[in-house]
C-alpha cells in the first residue's frame, strides 16, 4: 500500500469482541497488512456498503413506502481485475496528482 500515511489524521477507537478481532487479525495476516490496515480496508468497504444501500432505496418505487415494508440488505463481492482503460485512467490520474503536487511544491 503506497497511500497508507496519505491523508490519515483522525482517530476513531472502537471496541470489537474477540470473535471479530480475531477475524480483523486473520484477514491482516492473509493480507500481509497490519490490523489497523486491515480495519481501515474493511469500514472502508462496510461504507461503501452502506451507501450503495441508501442509494438502492431511491430506485424504490416512490408510491412504495420504505418505512412500512419489511426488506433485508444482501451484499455480494468479488474480485476482478482492473480492464486495460481501468489501468490507463488510473495512470492518467496518477499522472496529474504528480503533476499538479509538483507545479504547486
Amino acid at each position: 500500500m503506497t497511500d497508507k500515511k496519505h491523508g490519515l489524521t483522525d482517530v476513531l477507537n472502537i471496541r470489537v469482541d474477540e470473535a471479530l478481532s480475531r477475524e480483523i487479525d486473520r484477514i491482516a495476516a492473509v493480507e500481509g497488512l497490519t490490523a489497523s490496515e486491515a480495519a481501515r480496508k474493511l469500514l472502508g468497504y462496510g461504507v461503501e456498503a452502506q451507501r450503495q444501500v441508501e442509494a438502492s432505496y431511491l430506485r424504490l418505487p416512490y408510491t412504495l413506502d420504505r418505512t412500512k415494508t419489511e426488506g433485508r440488505v444482501v451484499l455480494s463481492a468479488e474480485w476482478k481485475p482492473y480492464t486495460p482503460r481501468e489501468l490507463w485512467e488510473m495512470e492518467e490520474q496518477a499522472r496529474d496528482d504528480f503533476y499538479e503536487s509538483e507545479q504547486f511544491a
